[in-house]
């Protein structure tokens, strides 16, 4: 009788180390999986993180040239403007020239 109880028992104790075994290692098994898919993860952040590193440096570029640009456009209006007020002065002093000689031709006719 107590051959049979020992039998049994170890039976049963063999089943649930056998079953807490099973678990264990259904457990890593999934912890190996999380692991896997957090690397894969981590990897293509990675790249995301290079790709969107290379684009902002091709932006921070193109700003600086922009701003180059703009400066020399800055320059080039700012020379213009040199240009316009100069014609405009020379455009009144030619009025006043004018108007100086229509002033001594009336004055010459009276």
């Amino acid at each position: 009788m107590y051959k049979r109880i020992t039998v049994i028992m170890s039976v049963t104790l063999l089943a649930m180390f056998g079953a807490a075994f099973t678990q264990v290692n259904e457990a890593h098994a999934n912890v190996d999986q999380e692991i896997n898919d957090l690397k894969e993860k981590s990897e293509k952040a990675t790249e995301k993180r290079k790709a969107l590193s290379g684009e902002l440096s091709k932006l921070e570029n193109l700003i600086e040239e922009n701003k180059e640009e703009q400066s020399e456009m800055r320059s080039k209006i700012n020379s213009l403007k040199e240009e316009i007020n100069k014609a405009q002065n020379q455009i009144d002093e030619k009025k006043g020239e004018i108007e100086r000689t229509q002033n001594e031709i009336k004055k010459s006719r009276k």
